[in-house]
């Protein structure tokens, strides 16, 4: 198996701007359906195990619904306080504790690697001297993928406790020879994350897991949150799923497949959907100054588009609109697509708890038709709907 799949940014804007153009006249526009019917369509014409979806404002909830199984192999439905697996959506995550710490003056956007880690940079490759902060998190550091097991094979050992492991997974990575030109082109890199990572982890003296326990977790209070997969932490929670031999196969949790934890940064976070409206919301809010989880001119930063990204997210018109931040992301067994639009006040998550070409498929499908009940794209940006408790 893959470890975090490339989200594919470009190619998911393009999806999502794909169904965005008005109607013509005499065109016959497609009814609207809630929430639920469009999870049950997708599940349905794509035979996926199960699917969630949660749509937020700087308000609170707005909608969630969930259909399917938490497995494919028991008849136990999914319950909309279930946990899913994040994959690379994890990434946000990152960048949102790198951004507070900005904010607290202890990191800089222009730090540059060999200033915030000079030991484990003494041996740098020269392509990576003037690679920043922003550069990893933008995916213009130009580093080696490390998407897949093979890549794994070829690191030394690590050793020592999380924080050590992490500092040495870039000392090496950061000897490799680039895959492309540093700070010239885009290429997505889990390495990048665990790079910048470590950069958070040196000038706070804390490890990111304890970092986003108290950055993201507790400030925001996400109760289900957690590290790794969900059902490692819990009984009745849902599994994961593969796509073999025509048909998806349940993915034990405590098995074999586990991603290492110096990999967390890139992609290893589960939350339940109430717990991602919450996270949804303190950026929605943020940017309309109605909270003090982040400054709007640090989200004018890290949304500002950039090669092909933002800092720490992805950012596109779409929908009809000028910003829409999003990320995307699957470690093969769930897969988690979030959209935010500022100007629409609108954040929306959609999860399945498997991964498949057809998976990823129902999930974008999900995706769009839910913003078009709570965003559509007219001239005049319509308010959200009340708040649910």
């Amino acid at each position: 198996m893959s470890l975090i799949k490339t989200p594919a940014i470009v190619l998911i804007a393009l999806a999502l701007s794909a169904g965005c153009a008005r109607d013509e006249p005499g065109d016959t526009p497609d009814v609207p359906k809630s929430a639920a019917d469009i999870l049950v369509d997708a599940v349905g014409k794509y035979e996926v195990p199960g699917m969630g979806a949660v749509v937020a404002s700087s308000s609170g909830m707005l909608d969630i619904q969930v259909v399917g199984v938490k497995r494919i192999d028991e008849d136990v439905p999914l319950e909309v306080t279930d946990p899913f697996h994040t994959g690379s959506v994890t990434k946000t995550f990152t960048a949102t504790v790198i951004a507070r710490l900005v904010e607290a003056d202890l990191l800089q956007w222009d730090a540059s690697v060999r200033e915030v880690l000079p030991e484990e940079t003494v041996s740098v490759h020269s392509a990576y001297d003037d690679v920043t902060l922003s550069h990893l998190l933008s995916h213009e550091a130009g580093m080696r993928p490390m998407e897949d097991a093979a890549e794994l094979e070829l690191m030394p050992e690590l050793a020592g406790d999380i924080r050590s492991q992490r500092r040495q997974f870039s000392e090496w990575v950061l000897q490799q020879e680039p895959v492309v030109a540093p700070l010239a082109e885009y290429a997505y890199s889990n390495a990048h994350f665990i790079v910048a990572a470590a950069m958070a982890e040196k000038v706070s003296g804390r490890s990111w897991e304890e970092l986003i326990e108290e950055h993201v977790f507790t400030v925001l209070d996400l109760k289900s949150a957690g590290f790794g997969w969900a059902g490692k932490h819990g009984e009745n929670v849902p599994w994961g799923h593969v796509f073999r031999d025509g048909s998806f196969r349940p993915v034990d949790p405590n098995g074999d497949y586990q991603l290492p934890q110096f990999f967390a940064p890139a992609g290893d976070i589960h939350a339940s959907l109430p717990d991602m409206a919450r996270y949804m919301q303190a950026y929605l809010a943020s940017w309309g100054g109605k909270g003090d989880f982040l400054e709007k001119e640090t989200l004018r930063h890290i949304w500002q588009r950039r090669l092909k990204s933002g800092i720490g997210w992805g950012v596109t018109d779409a929908f009809g609109y000028e910003l829409v931040a999003m990320y995307t992301g699957s470690a093969d067994t769930f897969f988690m697509a979030l959209v935010l639009i500022p100007q629409a006040d609108i954040g929306v998550t959609v999860a399945a708890n498997a991964y498949s070409e057809n998976v990823e498929r129902a999930v974008i499908e999900a995706l769009k038709a839910i913003v078009g009940l709570h965003a559509p794209r007219n001239e005049t940006v319509q308010p959200p709907g009340s708040a649910v408790n």
